[in-house]
């Protein structure tokens, strides 16, 4: 028999599971409707002409992890599809790597309240970036992934020797996202310390 606790997280569990499934299905509607607004506005527009120019990746500004997004439209056109599934696909290309993000932080790594940081991360601070797509929340999304998995070993002390070589390749990683994620990663870590500080009761610092 579960006891009311585990019943009441398994409940949780499964809200945020089917609250960011919504959520990421509404922004894959959005992201299909309004598809050339995003596509064609700014830096997509650039990458997705040189992309159909080369037949491969366009890194800019050393920002590697933008190769995550462009690999859809780069499929696209490796399959032969026209200008206009080319441009939908990468689109929702944006919405896929997100949404995807969040089913390995829920179900894999089943760290539901970073699920929900995520879903918060998609939406409330969502303004013009929704068409001046950009790869600073995408490098944000990242981030909290590798926050889930430290959670998930409850915290960096956890860490076994043979995982920090992976955990440093992970954080470079993120910055090769956007440079302004080591910002984010300073204030998560600060943000930990201070809250272990203020509450000596709590459980180990994470981070």
């Amino acid at each position: 028999m579960k006891t009311d606790a585990e019943i009441g997280e398994t409940l949780n569990s499964r809200r945020v599971l089917w609250l960011g499934t919504a959520v990421y299905a509404a922004l894959a509607v959005l992201a299909a409707v309004f598809y050339l607004e995003r596509m064609v506005f700014a830096d997509m527009g650039f990458q997705t002409f040189h992309i159909l120019r080369t037949g491969s990746l366009q890194i800019q500004s050393g920002r590697f992890g933008a190769a995550c997004t462009q690999i859809f439209p780069w499929l696209a056109q490796l399959t032969g599809m026209p200008l206009k599934g080319v441009l939908l696909t990468y689109s929702l290309g944006h919405v896929l790597y997100y949404f995807t993000v969040f089913l390995l932080v829920t179900l894999v790594l089943e760290q539901w309240r970073w699920g929900l940081v995520l879903i918060l991360t998609s939406t409330l601070m969502t303004t013009h970036t929704f068409f001046w797509l950009s790869e600073m929340p995408q490098g944000l999304a990242f981030l909290i992934l590798l926050l889930a998995w430290l959670q998930s070993r409850e915290g960096l002390y956890a860490v076994r020797w043979w995982q920090y070589p992976l955990l440093t390749a992970a954080s470079v990683t993120a910055f090769y996202f956007h440079p302004m994620i080591l910002y984010a990663l300073l204030f998560c870590g600060l943000f930990f310390i201070v809250a272990k500080g203020n509450n000596p009761d709590s459980e180990p610092c994470t981070y």
